[in-house]
């Protein structure tokens, strides 16, 4: 089952981010597959540290682009990745020290950061890259 459906909405015609991005939708996929299996904490903890992992090194070859190209939005842009790293550590610090957390909840966070980020932060960018 999968919690978000990559589609064209999501494509910014972009390389490598495209692929970065259908990379992350495949990792909250497999984090989402897990919990409805029930999985135990530690098999949700090494997909969480995969995104994370995943989505650190993705930020930071998006901020490097943003700034060989002069982009203008960004520093608004590289908080947003910020903030969501930071939601993401805590879900896992969670997760580690209660075994536990809110999971729907994260994922549902997850689901709604992932897919506005790419469809209207992302998108000013491919817009910007496309405009010359």
């Amino acid at each position: 089952m999968q919690l978000v459906k990559w589609d064209n909405t999501l494509t910014l015609g972009v390389e490598p981010f495209d692929d970065h991005h259908k990379h992350l939708v495949c990792l909250l996929n497999e984090t989402y597959d897990l919990f409805i299996a029930s999985e135990k904490p530690s098999s949700l903890e090494e997909v969480i540290d995969e995104l994370i992992d995943y989505a650190t090194y993705h930020f930071s070859s998006e901020e490097l682009w943003m700034v060989k190209l002069n982009y203008p939005k960004q520093e608004e842009h590289k908080k947003q990745h910020e903030e969501f790293s930071s939601r993401v550590v805590n879900f896992q610090r969670d997760l580690i020290q209660k075994g536990s957390t809110s999971t729907l909840e994260v994922l549902s966070f997850l689901q709604r950061w992932l897919v506005e980020h790419i469809k209207h932060s992302d998108g000013e960018y491919s817009r910007f890259i496309h405009k010359g």
